[in-house]
């Protein structure tokens, strides 16, 4: 059953106005089909059906519209982790919230290149992007036995959260980038995600 909070969050998107939400989906969809350099302000205004200078009633900049992309990436990140939460002992949940993470970059692969563009490293600057990024952190290390406080640990915690972090992350660029084996399907890419979590102890 969806949690209050993923319901909340796909009533918010629901409510707004269809011109804000059809420049989201041509943005998504050029970003599929294109990579993040195929976001242009003239593309998205094109693909959405309207003129780049209506665009900006809706959305400050091509970067504020980046943003509001990349923080709905992150609440779909979030729903994938937080899917796993309740699954199994600890030990289980700790490879699965890892591997959920992995399997939505492998999934969505120019949404996660978006969503760590250092284009919206100033994350302060949008503050949607900022809660979606932080809640989707908090799930995963929620996931892996170490809570945040307000999504920023601290002291033991925050080495702890660091250091899975930085597995699962760096795991999800080496396979989304080809970096491992550039011969591996996404079967494949799984597979091995899984051996590495099994190995490797999350915390």
């Amino acid at each position: 059953m969806p949690s209050r909070r993923s319901r909340s969050s796909r009533q918010a998107q629901d409510r707004l106005p269809p011109v804000r939400q059809a420049l989201l989906a041509a943005a998504e969809s050029l970003l599929e089909r294109g990579g993040p350099t195929a976001l242009t302000w003239r593309a998205i205004a094109r693909e959405a059906g309207v003129s780049h200078n209506a665009a900006y009633h809706y959305f400050e900049s091509r970067e504020a519209l980046l943003a509001a992309v990349a923080a709905r990436a992150f609440d779909d990140l979030r729903r994938a982790v937080d899917a796993v939460a309740a699954r199994g002992r600890p030990a289980g949940r700790r490879r699965a919230g890892g591997l959920a993470y992995v399997r939505y970059a492998l999934d969505a692969p120019q949404r996660f290149r978006l969503m760590f563009s250092p284009e919206l490293g100033n994350r302060r600057r949008h503050p949607e992007l900022e809660r979606s990024a932080t809640a989707a952190f908090a799930a995963l290390m929620g996931v892996v036995g170490l809570p945040p406080s307000g999504g920023k640990p601290t002291g033991a915690a925050a080495i702890g959260a660091a250091a899975a972090w930085s597995l699962v992350h760096g795991l999800a660029v080496l396979l989304v980038d080809r970096q491992i084996d550039a011969s591996l399907t996404r079967a494949a890419a799984l597979r091995l995600a899984e051996r590495v979590l099994q190995r490797v102890e999350l915390h």
